[in-house]
């Protein structure tokens, strides 16, 4: 049952070494996690709550999209991922 929640309340997603570089993470996939409305072109997306595991921090972000494409992106917001991949110690490749 609480590994139910857990799964139910959490994705895991691809690093890659640009995201690591460029402090982004792209959220192309799992988007059954996020509600349709958070995705959206300059800045258009209905604002979304990230709970900061470890930095005690709650932040407001949508997800953008590809100009070209219209496909879902990375987080618009990006000011806290360096100090989350940092704090973690994540490297390019860990999921």
């Amino acid at each position: 049952m609480i590994q139910e929640t857990l799964e139910s309340t959490r994705r895991l997603l691809k690093v890659t070494a640009g995201n690591i570089k460029y402090k982004h993470l792209y959220v192309r996939e799992p988007l059954d996690f996020f509600p349709p409305d958070c995705v959206g072109r300059a800045r258009k997306g209905k604002a979304i709550e990230l709970v900061l595991d470890g930095l005690n921090q709650v932040i407001e972000t949508d997800i953008c999209v590809d100009a070209k494409t219209g496909k879902p992106r990375f987080f618009r917001r990006r000011d806290w991922v360096g100090a989350f991949f940092e704090h973690h110690g994540i490297v390019a490749g860990m999921c």
